[in-house]
């Protein structure tokens, strides 16, 4: 997905992604968890090379340390899909 990105934006170098990618998105998330005002249900996977888990860890630490699930050795899609996988049912139920 990157590479097909970085060809259609005629972008060359990682770092040239990067830059782009800080100047697209325009908010940090850490900066407005203080505000949430709904619960918060976070999963981590510590090998998570697009949000490093030190990352997540500040995040959740914002958020008031809700519940959350660390999956160890996974990334940023296999957490989800683990997460779904094994806790879809309890999650159902945090939900209601």
């Amino acid at each position: 997905l990157r590479n097909r990105r970085m060809r259609a934006a005629g972008l060359k170098t990682a770092e040239e992604y990067e830059e782009a990618l800080h100047v697209a998105v325009r908010f940090d998330p850490i900066f407005f968890a203080e505000r949430a005002k709904a619960k918060v249900l976070m999963m981590s996977g510590t090998a998570d090379m697009s949000v490093p888990f030190s990352t997540q860890t500040s995040l959740w630490e914002r958020f008031g340390r809700p519940e959350r699930t660390v999956y160890r050795d996974e990334g940023h899609v296999s957490s989800i899909l683990l997460f779904l996988y094994w806790r879809m049912g309890e999650t159902m139920d945090w939900i209601k």
